[in-house]
Order: C-alpha cells, then sequence, then structure tokens
C-alpha cells in the first residue's frame, strides 16, 4: 500500500544514496530474437537497440506546486527552528511575497517551464547552483558509495576484482551506446515484470509508452543523467564550470602512486578487453610504478576560480596531458595503503587526502590492496539513482571465468601520462596537497552499526522505517545540542522528466513534540509512543509530497533563482566595468552569478523579503544533511557536512540492522553515533511499552 501511494514518483534519496531495490529495466533479456553471440561479450545484457530511453518522451514533467502550497509548507517547515517573535516576522515577510512579488514570479516560472518540454523546471537553476559553486568538490560536493565486501579469492587477488568491474563497466558503457540497457521502472506488482509486457512495451511509441506501463502499476524513471557518466568531466571555469563529455573513446586513466597511466580497455571492435588482459595491464602499472609521483590531482581539491586559473597555467605545457585525463571513460584510483579501520577507509573513500585523485571526473573507481572498492563520483551530472544503477549492474554481471592463476604482467594497452611541471607548478601542487589534507584531517568521521534491530522488527510494530531512523537523529542532536535544526533528506523525483531531487524536512512541529517528550522523564509512556507514531506518521506524509513532486524546497528555490537573475540583468546593464567581462554577453554574464561584477550584498538587498528574512537562511542553513542507502550491493556510503557547525549522515536499514556514517568538523561524530544509538533503543522500548533510557537513570 505504502509502494502505490508513492505513484510516479518512486525513489527517496540525496545525493545519490538510495539503492533501487524494486527498480529494474522492463525490456529483459531475450526480448530480441537472433541476438549474436558477440552481443553477449560487447553488452552486460542481451536486449534490443532502441529501448532505453523509450519511456523517456512521454514520462511526465515534474508538477509545479501552487505557490499558496509552497507557502503554507515553508511556515510549517521553518516554525520548529526558529521564535515565536521569529515566526511573526517569517509569517508578514510570506503575506507580502503572497500578495506581491510572489505571483508575478511564479507565472514567470510556469511560463519558463511551458517552454521547455525536455526537462523540468528546477534543472537550470539546478545547473547553476552546482556550476557556479566555488567551494573545493571532494567532501562538499562529491559522495562515494562503498561496493560490498570482496570475497575470499578477490582479497588474495585483489586486481582480479577490479579488472572484472572495469570489464564490465565497459559492457554496460555500450549498453548506454546504443540504448539496450533495460529503462529503469518502478514496479508495482508483477504485472510489469512479465515477458509479455516487455515485449510489447519495447515496440510502443515513446509518445505514449509510459502510459502503458503506468495503467499496470509501472512507473518509469528518467534515464537522461545516464547519457553523461562515462568520459565526462567537470572543467573549472572562473566564476561557472562547464562539464565536457567526449564519445568514442577508448581508454581510462589509472592512477597509482600519484602516477597517471592512460589503458586502452576498449577493442578497435568494441569489446571490452579480456579480462585477463585488463589484470596484467593494471599489474604491469602497479610494478613498474616506482617511488610516488607528484599529486596532480591535488589540483582539483581547490577552490574552483584558483584551480581555474591554475589549469589555465598547467595546460600550456599539458594540454594533451589534461585532454588524456579529462576524455578517459572513466578514473580507476589504485591505491597502495589497505585502511584497518571503516573509518579510515571511509576518509580513503571521500578525499584520499587529495593523493591519488581526480575529483573532477564524473565517475572514479577507488581500489585498495586488500580489494576493497567504492565510487566517488562527482555530482552535478546525476544523483544516486543512476550511480546505483551502474554499481548493481558491474556487480551482478554474469561475467566470463577468470583464469586461475594471475597473468603475467603486459604494458601493451598501457601509456604513461608524463606531465611537464616546472618548479613553481611543483610548488603548488605540493602546497595545495599539504593544505586540502591539513583541511580533511579536520573532519573527523565514525562509522556505527546497530545490530538489535531493523526493517523486520519496525514493520511488525507498524512504523515506518525510514521515519524511525529520521527520528533517532533527531532526538539524538536535540540530547547532544539542546535545539532542533534544519534537516535536509533527499528525496528523488526521477518520476519525472528531468528529475532531480526535493528536500524531505525532517525536523517537522511533530517531530520537535516527539522529541521534547522523550527527554521529560515526567513524560507518560503511552503518550510518547503516541507522539512518536503522530512525527512518523508526518514525516511519511512530507516524503510522499516530496517524491511527487509537491515539496516547495524546489519550487521557492527556482522563484528565489528568477528573482536574482532579475536583479543581475538590472544590475550589469548599469554596471561601469562591463567591458572588462572579456567579451561576455548579459545573458553569459547572468549563468555565471555576475563574474563577480556585482556583490552578493547587492544581490540580496534587492531580493523579496521572504528571501532576506532570517527564517530563509536557517533553513538553507543545513546542521542534519541526510540521505540513505540500500543495496545488496553496497556496503555504505558517505558524504560530508554541508556547512561548518553541521553533520553528514548517511544511513542504511536493513532486515536486521540500521547502520549510521557521521561526518562532522566538530570533533564530535563518535558522540553523535552514540546518541542515535540511544535514540534507537528508547524508540524500540517505547513501541513496545517499555521505559526508556532517561526513566532507568531517574529510577
Amino acid at each position: 500500500r505504502e509502494m502505490q501511494g508513492l505513484g510516479k514518483a518512486v525513489l527517496g534519496m540525496r545525493v545519490g544514496m538510495l539503492g533501487v531495490g524494486a527498480v529494474r529495466g522492463v525490456v529483459g533479456a531475450g526480448v530480441c530474437g537472433g541476438v549474436p553471440d558477440l552481443q553477449t561479450v560487447r553488452y552486460i545484457n542481451t536486449v534490443r537497440a532502441g529501448t532505453t530511453y523509450v519511456y523517456q518522451d512521454s514520462l511526465p514533467k515534474l508538477p509545479i506546486p501552487k505557490l499558496d502550497d509552497t507557502l503554507k509548507r515553508y511556515l510549517l517547515a521553518v516554525e520548529p527552528i526558529i521564535s515565536e517573535d521569529e515566526m511573526s516576522a517569517t509569517k508578514a515577510a510570506v503575506e507580502e511575497f503572497q500578495k506581491g512579488e510572489g505571483p508575478r514570479l511564479d507565472a514567470m516560472l510556469r511560463k519558463k517551464a511551458a517552454r521547455e518540454s525536455h526537462t523540468s523546471f528546477i534543472n537550470d537553476a539546478w545547473d547553476d547552483m552546482y556550476f557556479c559553486l566555488r567551494a573545493p568538490l571532494p567532501i562538499n560536493v562529491n559522495p562515494f558509495l562503498h561496493l560490498s565486501r570482496p570475497s575470499a579469492l578477490e582479497k588474495k587477488r585483489p586486481l582480479l576484482r577490479l579488472s572484472k568491474l572495469i570489464y564490465s563497466s565497459i559492457r554496460y558503457m555500450n549498453c548506454l551506446n546504443n540504448q539496450s540497457l533495460e529503462p529503469d521502472v518502478f514496479h508495482v506488482g508483477e504485472k510489469t515484470q512479465t515477458k509479455w509486457f516487455k515485449m510489447f512495451a519495447s515496440f510502443l511509441p515513446r509518445s505514449v509508452s509510459y502510459y502503458f506501463a503506468y495503467m499496470l502499476n509501472g512507473y518509469p524513471l528518467d534515464m537522461s543523467q545516464h547519457k553523461k557518466m562515462f568520459g565526462t568531466t567537470r572543467i573549472p571555469r572562473k566564476h561557472r564550470d562547464v562539464l565536457h563529455q567526449a564519445s568514442d573513446r577508448r581508454h581510462i586513466v589509472v592512477i597509482h602512486k600519484d602516477h597517471f597511466y592512460a589503458v586502452n580497455v576498449v577493442s578497435p571492435a568494441g569489446d571490452p578487453l579480456q579480462l585477463g588482459e585488463i589484470e596484467a595491464a593494471l599489474q604491469y602499472i602497479q610494478e613498474t610504478a616506482g617511488a610516488g609521483g607528484i599529486p596532480v590531482g591535488a589540483l582539483t581539491t581547490g577552490e574552483r576560480n584558483w584551480w581555474a586559473s591554475v589549469r589555465d597555467q598547467l595546460s600550456e605545457s599539458n594540454a594533451e596531458q589534461l585532454r588524456m585525463v579529462d576524455e578517459a571513460l572513466f578514473v580507476v584510483s589504485l591505491d597502495d595503503v589497505a585502511e584497518t579501520t571503516k573509518e579510515g577507509m571511509a576518509h580513503r573513500f571521500l578525499h584520499g587526502w587529495g593523493r591519488n585523485r581526480w575529483f573532477d571526473k564524473s565517475f572514479s573507481l577507488l581500489a585498495t590492496p586488500d580489494a576493497e572498492v567504492a565510487i566517488n563520483f562527482e555530482h552535478s551530472w546525476g544523483d544516486g539513482v543512476c550511480v546505483v544503477r551502474y554499481t548493481e549492474e558491474i556487480s551482478s554481471d554474469d561475467r566470463p571465468e577468470p583464469d586461475a592463476s594471475a597473468p603475467a604482467a603486459n604494458g601493451t594497452n598501457v601509456e604513461k601520462v608524463e606531465w611537464n611541471l616546472d618548479n613553481g607548478l611543483v610548488d603548488i601542487i605540493k602546497e595545495s596537497q599539504a593544505s586540502f589534507e591539513a583541511h580533511a584531517r579536520s573532519m573527523d568521521y565514525h562509522l556505527m552499526e546497530f545490530p538489535e534491530y531493523g526493517k523486520d522488527l519496525l514493520k511488525v510494530l507498524k512504523i515506518s522505517p525510514d521515519a524511525v531512523a529520521q527520528m533517532a537523529i533527531q532526538l539524538a542532536h536535540y540530547r547532544l545540542h539542546g535545539r532542533t535544526v534544519a534537516t535536509y533528506e533527499s528525496a528523488s523525483t526521477a518520476g519525472f522528466k528531468g528529475g532531480r531531487t526535493e528536500t524531505i524536512r525532517s525536523a517537522t512541529n511533530e517531530a520537535r513534540k516527539f522529541v521534547l517528550a522523550f527527554c521529560d522523564p515526567r513524560q507518560g509512556q503511552e503518550e510518547r509512543e503516541k507522539l512518536l507514531r503522530t512525527a512518523a506518521d508526518v514525516h511519511n506524509k512530507i516524503s510522499l509530497q516530496a517524491k511527487t513532486g509537491n515539496g516547495f524546497d524546489r519550487h521557492m528555490f527556482a522563484l528565489q533563482d528568477l528573482a536574482k537573475k532579475e536583479t543581475l540583468r538590472a544590475q550589469l546593464t548599469q554596471a561601469p566595468n562591463l567591458d572588462a567581462a572579456a567579451g561576455d554577453g548579459i545573458e553569459e554574464l547572468v549563468a555565471k552569478g555576475g563574474a563577480g561584477l556585482v556583490s552578493a550584498d547587492t544581490i540580496t538587498k534587492q531580493l523579496p523579503g521572504i528571501f532576506r528574512d532570517p527564517a530563509w537562511g536557517l533553513l538553507n542553513h543545513n546542521i542534519l544533511s541526510t540521505s540513505t542507502l540500500a543495496s545488496p550491493h553496497i556496503e555504505g556510503g558517505g558524504f560530508g557536512p554541508v556547512v561548518p557547525n553541521g553533520y553528514g549522515v548517511g544511513y542504511g536499514v536493513r532486515d536486521d540492522k540500521l547502520g549510521f556514517n557521521v561526518s562532522s568538523f566538530m570533533g564530535d561524530s563518535k558522540q553523535m553515533t552514540d546518541a542515535i544509538g540511544t535514540a534507537l533503543r528508547d524508540i524500540r522500548d517505547a513501541l513496545e511499552g517499555k521505559p526508556i533510557s532517561i526513566d532507568k537513570d531517574a529510577q
């Protein structure tokens, strides 16, 4: 019933941070007859070419909620994190916006969305947000997914596991290139998973195919992000980065001990090289690397304007080297250190101390000497739905059996990338790496596995597992800091054309009442359980709103973006130093956030009062940034805090346990995970009618 209630949107996640679960392709293996044997080598599945985007044209557009509904939801979201006096001022700002600039900006947004039939109303503003962000990518933007633990054979022969994943990645890419990757569909029931449905759906006109699936409780997802996955790099530019994608490339870049190698992994015919050939190339790199190199990749850890300037300097004598990295299908970071703790692995996979990485790449496979593997991905081009689908496919691919013993090293397909670096560049690189490492070491990480219960018990207790996890985070933070704060939980809107994410604001009024009751030893057990269940119900309600395109954050973000751009156009028209903008027109400068010609303070002063009100700033200062993931092929994942006084909280709920990965710059990640553990026990005890921890302490 809960799944049917989700309607067209289906998967809640951050960043990339939720498993696909029941999502599987509609066009299954065996649909097309007469597939040549070659296809079993070249492609990860054997389906009719041209079916990957069969639903794309008829996907519904992401709806724009009614302005009045958005503003009501906004007021409900800010109420628990501000004072009564502040709430009165915020209500006045909302009323002013509702009667003034709000309807005009809303009408502009709807007209703009109507003209852009290929995507969603949020995408332009979302791209501006990512590409104009000047903060470094590691910790701030790029998350990681830690793949499932290696087998005994893979631990003995770690390069074999990596070779398998590279091999399957090429097969996956080939499916994308000829559009034979099965479309993502969220199945409710079995009708849309039958052979007859798969056959019929693959031949339907694209203008109606979505509706056929929808009538049978199948909900196709947007597939547009998959096109950007391979051969893609985010290139730094002054004020606004660009996404560059190359086609028809055959190489990956392997980084080992900060040395860079271009490795051809695709035959001239388009097939992946044999497993043994890939493993032999990796073996050759390991055996010939020698001492550590200059960590050129540390430059990708820098502030984006700074890196853009340094990259221009670097490209003067390294244009071909940069092109080799930029246009690689993806990057493989072959590390030479095995971590002994989960926290150590999390640090390595999230940022790696700025060594042996190229964070601008769309995604990188990270591998350790003990066969642990993770994916670190740059977030501007896509979200977790896309990356998790890739992860699951390459992890479960039916590959040929490897040879019993490892092949001899062979560098036939390997070309070392030789950087031309003068002393000045070497100094810049070393200083960049040292500076980033110092910053990264100021962030602490703690991972907690909670084995006392999971989804199975929560189903028996008839309460949402995600709501329980979110309420535990709320209770833990309040017990540590004594206040309710802005909380971000991501929900995917991939059920819509061009959909990205929406925010679930978990810190509701009902969540606050639940927290206060669980911190008050005078509160009765029955009342606590009632308040907990009410908070969980409200969380489920706002989660459903977010997933079905009825949240409020993205709507307000788009309205603010329109207001900012109006201000920029007006200010730039009058800017005395406009000629210094290197020939850019007004719209190009607007897309660059004004390119430094208009101060942020000037822009803010011209915005409608609702966006200058302190409540708007507090709501977007996400002290608790949370995301969940669940997949049998993923061990865990993580990301950094998004504000200096905040936490990055990745979590997963499995049948018999929960897990939390917490990052913080305040040195208290372990205190936070300990508090979450206590909160989870209290929630279980309250649901079972037992005293909770504060009752026991009072005794």
